[in-house]
C-alpha cells in the first residue's frame, strides 16, 4: 500500500452509491459465477487427479485443465470487471460481485481508459429494445499500481486485453446514474 492509499479513511462519510441498475440481475449474475467458479475449480481438480491417474497417457486432461483454469480466471475477472462503488470524500469503496470490498483513494486513481468490451450496434439494439434503445457507454478506470487494490483487479485488466494494470470498470448498464459517477470521476482524476 502507497502514501495515497493509506489516506483513505474508513470513517469517511459516504457521498453516493453507485448500484446496479437491478438489483435483483446483479444478485443471480453473482450466484451463477459463483456456482461456475465451482464448479471449474472443482473440475480442474478432478482432472489433475485423474491426468497424475493416467501418467503419461494423460497429457490431453492436462490441457484440458489448463483451459477449465483459464475459463475460472475469466469467471473471477468478471466477478471483479463492474463493481458496486461508493463514493466518499477521499475515495471509492468498489464491492465486486464476489469477494471482499476494497478501497482507493482518489489520488491514486491514474486515468481513465475506453471500455473495450462494450460493443454498440443500434441494429441489434433496437431490435431488442424498440424506440427504447440508448447506447451503452463505458470506461475502465486506472489505478496507480501501489494504490492497495487486490490482485484480482490486475486479472480484470489482463480479461480486457491491457498488461496488467490495477483496474476496474464502470458502464451505463452495470451503474445506476452512470453520467454523474463519470462526470466525478472524470474530474477527481483531472486534480
Amino acid at each position: 500500500m502507497d502514501k495515497d492509499s493509506s489516506k483513505f479513511s474508513s470513517s469517511a462519510a459516504p457521498t453516493a452509491v453507485y448500484g446496479h441498475p437491478r438489483p435483483a440481475l446483479r444478485r443471480l449474475t453473482a450466484r451463477i459465477i459463483a456456482a461456475g467458479l465451482a464448479l471449474a475449480l472443482v473440475g480442474a481438480a478432478g482432472q489433475t487427479v485423474m491426468a497424475l491417474a493416467l501418467g503419461a497417457a494423460g497429457l490431453l486432461l492436462w490441457i484440458s485443465t489448463l483451459f477449465t483454469l483459464g475459463f475460472a480466471a475469466v469467471l473471477a475477472a468478471l466477478a471483479t470487471l463492474h463493481p458496486e462503488l461508493t463514493a466518499c470524500e477521499d475515495g471509492l469503496l468498489l464491492r465486486p460481485l464476489l469477494g471482499r470490498s476494497a478501497r482507493v483513494a482518489w489520488s491514486a486513481l491514474a486515468g481513465i481508459e475506453p471500455h473495450p468490451l462494450i460493443f454498440n450496434n443500434e441494429g441489434t439494439g433496437r431490435l431488442l429494445h424498440g424506440k427504447n434503445y440508448r447506447p451503452r457507454a463505458g470506461l475502465l478506470v486506472v489505478a496507480r499500481p501501489g494504490a492497495g487494490l487486490p490482485a484480482r483487479y490486475r486479472l480484470v485488466d489482463l480479461v480486457t486485453g491491457g498488461p496488467g494494470r490495477p483496474v476496474f470498470a464502470i458502464s451505463s448498464a452495470t451503474h445506476a446514474d452512470y453520467e454523474r459517477l463519470e462526470r466525478l470521476i472524470r474530474a477527481r482524476i483531472m486534480t
